[in-house]
């Protein structure tokens, strides 16, 4: 570096643009300029903010709470277990209530980069095997399915894995500086963008806000605070979201529990066609009886 320092600053004495003087200069503004980080594109930011959220192999158990004008508060509960294999990603997801769904089990195998995906859904008190069905996982941390076709699926939280960035901006939440980046989710003609607001410090994605074709205030918020994240191994995952949807008139408050999985302690029989809906999962019983 020091030789290349020396040599540029001979040619520029030559030509008559600058002396020797500055060299010392020169080696502090090239000292700075390599401290200086590029500012990471729309795409990484948001890559990296799903995979922190699901690229991995996780339980979580799952409360949700939901508030109706003029009734009474709805609660469920369900636990989500997911696991990625060679060419698939596994996710089982167990009902544990209310009371008429309790038990219930739908394997959901999807390919790689959701290219293909297919459900297979074992019902406790018809018995027997599991039987396919089209009904496919939309938002994991509402434990909600829908058979209809994705362009059709309000808030589809899944299929905003496929994308295209429309805007990238900076603001602020909670106090603290955020990426604002607007997204237009190729999977779904329900929603015209979604906004996600990213923190700049951490691929963490603090709000989701779903617009409507044509709409200026967004149809559906979810906010996952700052405060209430689990730092789960190194990874900072939601440990309570607030949903608001304008249209459905819903309030609903999500309790999650993460923990990382690995074959020691999930068994590849809890993922597998013939056996997802035999295997027991320990400490289901106890946690769906229980309201909080």
């Amino acid at each position: 570096m020091r030789s290349n320092t020396v040599f540029v600053v001979a040619f520029l004495s030559v030509v008559g643009l600058a002396t020797p003087a500055p060299a010392i200069e020169l080696e502090k503004l090239y000292a700075e300029r390599a401290l200086v980080s590029p500012t990471p594109s729309a795409e990484s930011v948001v890559e990296a903010a799903f995979n922190n959220l699901f690229g991995f192999d996780s339980e979580v158990r799952v409360e949700t709470f939901t508030k109706r004008a003029n009734a009474e508060t709805e609660r469920s509960a369900f636990c989500l277990h997911r696991k990625r294999f060679q060419d698939t990603t596994r996710t089982l997801v167990t009902s544990l209530a209310p009371e008429r769904v309790k038990g219930m089990r739908v394997l959901e195998i999807a390919g790689d980069r959701n290219s293909s995906r297919r459900s297979l859904v074992w019902v406790p008190s018809i018995g027997g095997e599991a039987i396919t069905t089209r009904y496919r996982l939309t938002d994991p941390f509402l434990g909600t399915f829908s058979d209809r076709d994705a362009a059709t699926v309000r808030a589809d939280l899944v299929g905003l894995r496929t994308y295209e960035i429309l805007s990238r901006a900076h603001t602020e939440m909670d106090g603290e500086t955020a990426h604002l980046i607007t997204l237009r989710p190729l999977a779904s003609a329900g929603f015209e963008r979604v906004e996600l607001v990213i923190a700049a410090d951490v691929p963490v994605i603090l709000e989701y806000r779903y617009y409507e074709r044509g709409d200026t205030a967004p149809a559906r918020v979810a906010r996952a605070p700052r405060n209430e994240m689990l730092d789960v191994k190194g990874r900072w995952l939601p440990g309570k979201m607030y949903y608001r949807d304008r249209v459905l008139e819903t309030e609903t408050e999500v309790r999650l529990k993460h923990t990382l999985i690995d074959s020691t302690n999930t068994p590849d029989a809890l993922f597998m066609d013939s056996s997802f809906y035999r295997e027991p999962i320990a400490g289901l019983e106890s946690e769906g009886a229980a309201g909080n």
